[in-house]
Formats: C-alpha cells, sequence, structure tokens
C-alpha cells in the first residue's frame, strides 16, 4: 500500500473533526443537565410524590385515580380504597398489588409501588393506558358506533383474545388464577396494547419452584384465607360453575371456561346468560345458555369457533381444554385455515379447509388436469367422430330429401285446396279464421296469432280488394296492440265513410302520436285505446285475453282486467275493484252485474276474471249479480253473504261456498239436488 507524502496533515484534519464532535456532544450533554438542574435541586425537599389527582373509575371496594408522579415525571394510575371500606379489606387489597406486582408479563397490568396515605390506607400506582375496555369496545360494535366496526372485526378480536390467554397462561405458570376475566377487566390501548387487570379475586393455588437467589412475596396459605364480605368470587355471566358452589374447587379450569364465556362475548357481543343475578346463578350451574349461531343468527358465527366456546365453557371441569396452551393452539389452528380438535371435523370439513389453505395450487392442479382430461377425451373422440361424420352426413342428406318431398307434396295438397277458394271467394276461410280465434280465447297465443297474420297476408296475395279481410286484419292487429298496423289494414277496408268502423277510427286516431306497432304495448296506452273504444265488447275481452299471455308485469295486466270490468259495467265504480295478489283474492263491490260475456251463440261465455289468479273472490258487497255470471270460475272460495238474489246457484261453481257466515263444503252443497238458494231476496 503506498503511503501518502501528507499522511501527517490528514492526522491533524481528522483529529480536529473529532474534538469538533467532542464538544458539540458536551455542548447537548449541558442543554440537558440544565433542563434538570432545577428537579435535582428540588427533589429533596418535595414533600408530596404524586400531585393533580383526578378520580377516572370506581368499582367493588376500590377507585382509580389518574394522578403525576412528581419523581418519575409522568402520570400513572392510582388504585386507592373506597371511604367507606373497612380495615378488614386493606389486607386484600395490598393482597392484589403485590400478586399483580409478582406477575411480570407484557398483557398483565404492572404495578409500580405500593404505600400508604392518611390513617395509614394503601394504596398501590401502576402504568396508565389511554384507550377502551373490552367492554367498551363490544358495546361500540353493537350499537354499530362510528370507528369500531371497521377498527375492530372478528380477526382483530380474536388477537386480543389470545393476548388476553397469553397472560392468563402466563399467570396459570405461576399457579395463579384470575377467577374474574371479563370485558370490564381488559383493556386495549390505543397502539394495541392488551392488558388484564383487577386481579383482587385471584388465588394462589400453589407453591412455584423457586429458582436460586429469587424469592416469593405470595403466602399462599395467607392468601387464599381470604374472602370479600363472605360472598361468591366473580361476575355473574362469565363465572364457571364451580364458582357458583360453595366447596367446589377452583383451578386453572375455571379461568378456562370464563376465557370461553369471553370468546361468547366476541362472537356474539352479549353476555353468555342473560336474566337478574339468581337467574343468571341458577343457568350458570345448569350450564343452560343459548348457542352463539342460534343466539346471534345473524351474525356469520363460524363453526369451528363454535366449537371452541362450547368445549371451553363444558358444565364438568374434565370436559373442557386441560390448559389454555390447548385453547390458544385450537384458536390458532382457526387462523391458520386448520379445523380445531374440539370442532372434531369429518373428511368433507377437511378437504374444504384444505382447498381453503392452498387454493391456487388446487386451482392450477384442476386446470391442468381438466386440460388432460379433455386433450385425452378429444383425441379418442376425434377417432370416433372421423368414423361417424361421413355416416351422418349421408343420413342427413337422406332425411333432407325426404322432408322435402314431405313438404313438397303438403304444399302441392294445400295449394290444391286453398287455390280455388282463394282465387274465387275467401270469405269462408275468412269466417273459419275468425272463428279460431274467438273459439280459442283462452289458448291464444303469440304464435297463434302471428301465424293469423301470415294467413290474411297470403289471402291478401290472391285476393287485394276484399274488404273484409282488411277489417278483421285490423281487428287481429288491435288484439296484438300493433294499434299502427290496425289503423292501416282498417283504412284499407270500407273507409273512414262507414258507420259500422267509426268508433274504431275513433279509439285509433286517438293513439296515432305514440307510433307504437309492437306489442306488448306500455299499459298505459293499452288502458286509453280501451277507455276510447265504445262497443266492440268481442275485440276488448279478446285483447284482455291476449293480454294475460303477453304481458310480463302481472299487476299491470290487473289494471287492464279492471279497465275491462268498468267497460262493460258502466254503472259501476272502479273504486269498488281490490287485487291482493299474495293472498290470491279479489274484492268487489258496488253495482257490477257483467262478470261474463256471450259474444256470439256459437261460442261459450267468456268469464271477465278468468285471467286473474284468484283463490278467493269477496262478493259480499256486490248489490245484485246474476249467479249465472259466476259459471266456469275456478275459484276456491266465494262469499256471496250480501249478494240480494232470488235465483239459484249451481254448486259447481266454487269448491266451498259461504252460506249464511258459514263454510259449506262443496259435497254437503250436493244434498241440495245440485242447487240451492242463497240468501233469497225478502
Amino acid at each position: 500500500m503506498k503511503k501518502n507524502p501528507d499522511n501527517s496533515s490528514d492526522s491533524k484534519t481528522v483529529a480536529y473533526s473529532l474534538e469538533d464532535l467532542y464538544e458539540d456532544c458536551l455542548d447537548d450533554s449541558k442543554v440537558e443537565l440544565s433542563e434538570f438542574s432545577d428537579f435535582y435541586s428540588k427533589f429533596p425537599d418535595l414533600k408530596k410524590r404524586y400531585t393533580e389527582e383526578v378520580k377516572i373509575d370506581s368499582g367493588g371496594m376500590k377507585t382509580i385515580y389518574k394522578v403525576f408522579d412528581q419523581h418519575l415525571g409522568r402520570f400513572l394510575a392510582m388504585a386507592k380504597l373506597n371511604d367507606h371500606e373497612n380495615e378488614i379489606n386493606y389486607m386484600p387489597f395490598i393482597r392484589e398489588a403485590r400478586l399483580t406486582a409478582n406477575l411480570e408479563h407484557p398483557n398483565i397490568i404492572k404495578v409500580h409501588e405500593i404505600g400508604f396515605y392518611e390513617k395509614r390506607k394503601p394504596y398501590f400506582t401502576m402504568e396508565l393506558k389511554t384507550g377502551d375496555t373490552l367492554k367498551e369496545i363490544l358495546n361500540g360494535l353493537r350499537n354499530n358506533k362510528e370507528g369500531y366496526t371497521g377498527r375492530y372485526s372478528l380477526r382483530g378480536l380474536l388477537s386480543i383474545f389470545l393476548k388476553i390467554c397469553d397472560a392468563i397462561s402466563y399467570s396459570h405458570s405461576r399457579k395463579v388464577i384470575h377467577l374474574d376475566i371479563k370485558p370490564e377487566n381488559i383493556q386495549v390501548g390505543d397502539f394495541g396494547e392488551v392488558l388484564v387487570c383487577d386481579w383482587g379475586l385471584a388465588k394462589v393455588i400453589g407453591l412455584e419452584k423457586r429458582t436460586e437467589g429469587q424469592k416469593l412475596q405470595l403466602d399462599p396459605d395467607l392468601l387464599n384465607s381470604l374472602t370479600l364480605h363472605s360472598e361468591i368470587k366473580g361476575t355473574p355471566g362469565y363465572m364457571a360453575p364451580e364458582q357458583v358452589a360453595k366447596d367446589e374447587p377452583k383451578d386453572e379450569r375455571t379461568d378456562i371456561y370464563a376465557l370461553g364465556a369471553l370468546l361468547y362475548s366476541l362472537l356474539t357481543l352479549e353476555v353468555p346468560f342473560e336474566g337478574n343475578t339468581n337467574d343468571i346463578l341458577q343457568k350458570t350451574v345448569e350450564n343452560n345458555f343459548i348457542i352463539p349461531s342460534e343466539r346471534k343468527p345473524d351474525i356469520k358465527i363460524p363453526e369451528s369457533l363454535e366449537a371452541i366456546v362450547l368445549k371451553a365453557m363444558m358444565q364438568s371441569k374434565k370436559d373442557r381444554y386441560q390448559t389454555v396452551k390447548d385453547l390458544i393452539k385450537d384458536v390458532n389452528r382457526y387462523l391458520e385455515g386448520f379445523s380445531p380438535a374440539a370442532e372434531e371435523a369429518g373428511l368433507a370439513k377437511e378437504l374444504v379447509l384444505f382447498y381453503k389453505r392452498n387454493k391456487k395450487v388446487c386451482l392450477l392442479t384442476l386446470f391442468f388436469l381438466l386440460i388432460l382430461a379433455a386433450g385425452s377425451a378429444y383425441f379418442i373422440s376425434s377417432l370416433k367422430d372421423s368414423r361417424d361424420e361421413a355416416l351422418a352426413l349421408r343420413d342427413e342428406a337422406v332425411n333432407q330429401r325426404k322432408n322435402a318431398e314431405q313438404n313438397l307434396a303438403k304444399y302441392m295438397e294445400e295449394k290444391s285446396y286453398l287455390d280455388p277458394m282463394l282465387s274465387s271467394d275467401p270469405t269462408p276461410l275468412i269466417i273459419k279464421l275468425k272463428d279460431k280465434i274467438f273459439s280459442n280465447m283462452e289458448s291464444n297465443n303469440e304464435a297463434t296469432m302471428k301465424a293469423l297474420i301470415k294467413a290474411f297476408e297470403r289471402i291478401s296475395a290472391s285476393n287485394p280488394s276484399h274488404v273484409p279481410l282488411y277489417e278483421i286484419k285490423s281487428e287481429v292487429h288491435f288484439i296484438r296492440q300493433e294499434f299502427m298496423s290496425s289503423l292501416n289494414a282498417l283504412e284499407k277496408g270500407r273507409g273512414r265513410n262507414d258507420t259500422s268502423n267509426k268508433l274504431l277510427f275513433h279509439a285509433l286516431d286517438h293513439l296515432k302520436q305514440y307510433n307504437i306497432d309492437q306489442g306488448p304495448a306500455p299499459v298505459e296506452i293499452v288502458l286509453e285505446a280501451l277507455d276510447k273504444l265504445e262497443g266492440f265488447r268481442f275485440l276488448v275481452v279478446t285483447m284482455m285475453y291476449y293480454d294475460s299471455r303477453i304481458r310480463p308485469n302481472k299487476q299491470e295486466h290487473v289494471e287492464v282486467v279492471k279497465k275491462v270490468l268498468q267497460k262493460l259495467n258502466t254503472k259501476w265504480d272502479p273504486g269498488g275493484f281490490k287485487y291482493e295478489p299474495e293472498k290470491r283474492k279479489l274484492t268487489l263491490k258496488g253495482n257490477i252485474q257483467v262478470l261474463s260475456l256471450v259474444l256470439d251463440e256459437n261460442y261459450p261465455a267468456k268469464s271477465l276474471l278468468h285471467t286473474l289468479d284468484i283463490d278467493y273472490l269477496d262478493l259480499s258487497g256486490v248489490e245484485r249479480l246474476a249467479p249465472s255470471r259466476l259459471k266456469n270460475l275456478h275459484i276456491k272460495t266465494i262469499d256471496i253473504r250480501g249478494l240480494k238474489t232470488n235465483r239459484v246457484l249451481d254448486q259447481s261453481t266454487a269448491e266451498v261456498v259461504l252460506l249464511d257466515e258459514k263454510i259449506m263444503p262443496a259435497n254437503i252443497v250436493k244434498q241440495y239436488k245440485e242447487k240451492f238458494i242463497v240468501n233469497p231476496a225478502e
């Protein structure tokens, strides 16, 4: 390595730099020391260590205050006995402080000092954490409070739960059981800290083996002899059954029950047991609680977590988890996508979980298997297809030839039959087609009506000047709600000067502005067409039947039926029409007499209610109605209690008929020799 000729000068430069840095550090130290000089001079004379005392909360036998520690220069939490507490409670209070101080765990509240103030009343100080108790968090989630639902998901709550379990597992390793695990005693900090607090009911269940130089600060014989006011130790709703029984021994599994109850609350946002204190204690002894999924059916509670809750909260201690570590292991198995031991999952559930854990790998494997299977199948089928293709083409050619020959023969037969008729007078054929429209009104569908239009076009090709053809074609277009085509066809008939079609022209002229030529037309246009059309009863009823076949919105079709009833019952107020689709019930009131229509003596009567889906027809508010109007209605029940008539009603009109406010089955009606009198007029 070459030596630098100016090596000596470089060394000086480095030395100067270090000296400057050292001086800067000294300056900083002087600044820091000056900040504490006043404190150092005043420290020996500080008579009061804790100041700025502010009450935070109170409960049980103690009250918690926020205080400022002048020695440490920070805020702490201070626990004091309530003023009314007797000296008998001093020892349990000190016991809680010393026991908590001996539990050194990140998730257990830390005790800093135990001391006495006026009249030798004890106090102890603890670390002060900002945040909420777990109870406040659950209340916020239950009430959908802003800032809680997004922050505390199920996975987040389970993370808190596992930290609580870690703390209890540690305390069990020190032979200490908590005996009062509940949401109020869990503090959750703003930065994810979780602290198990309030060890006032904790119990030491044995001596831990001490390592060399380690002192145990607890006296189990002394501590375990203490009771609080001779009452049951614990909080109803989170206590194990053995805590309610006076002489039942408690151990680590007692805390495990409480952890199960706590997990129950995290899943349902509710306490496992409800009622007054006596009810809760009785239910606790019987272990009578509603399982989480039934308690909150509106919340999707995973089966695995419910199984963990049920195992932890078993009535018998031997049936619960035997250690908190086992409980932690099961919760972690759920979080990692495995089934917990408590669930005892079958093969199907394990396969589902395996798929969820390895979704990408499974999908990729399945994809390649499908490709392999498809390739193999294609290769095999291609060999078969190549052989069958020629046979299929040959068979297809034979079939096409046969069909062509049959169609040609049929065409020639129809041509030989129709051509003479069309070349002379097509009137008989038109009458036959018209008869088809009105005799099969219930079954006419879109395909049938299109076939009729094509037939009319073929007739018009041979007889372009045949007037009746265009008029019947106009009517068919009207039924199909093709109003512009109906108007065009009508104008090719006898024209506007002929009075027989004047009313139909009047109705169609009012629809020009809509320029609609394809059904189903908007219901408001159909209602206007029916409103403007006078007479043409057969046309109105036929359109109503056809509308029921083509209109997708059945409630709109109800409006069409209502309009038709109004057209055929001119003195009736349509306000007396009420249709309830969910009950399949129609109620009619007022002066309505026409419920069916005989279009022609050659056609059967057409019911105006046939297109409605009705089980129950209430006519109790109808003034008068000829019983014949109710024929051919497929209705289960007809209420005719208020109907005034001196005629008879055919029993076949309904399966059940209301008579004199009593339901009379149809088989009893037959005793009246197939006819009976209904409310005869006085």
